[in-house]
């Protein structure tokens, strides 16, 4: 489906984590923007994320180091 995001992430406490990556300088197309929008209407959590460093401190902030 156009516009999903790259990654989906079903997390112990049952949130879900939608990521879409990009490089530093990638920006969202228009289709991506309207999905994402619809997600966060639903309540899921959605992020840009433009480094590993990045998801890491997502997942953590959201879900907690195990």
């Amino acid at each position: 489906i156009a516009g999903t995001p790259d990654l989906m992430i079903i997390c112990p406490n049952g949130m879900t984590l939608w990521y879409e990556i990009k490089t530093k300088t990638g920006k969202t197309r228009n289709a991506q923007d309207k999905f994402h929008e619809e997600l966060r209407k639903l309540g899921h959590l959605v992020f840009v994320v433009r480094s590993v460093e990045q998801a890491v401190q997502i997942y953590n902030t959201y879900v907690g180091k195990n």
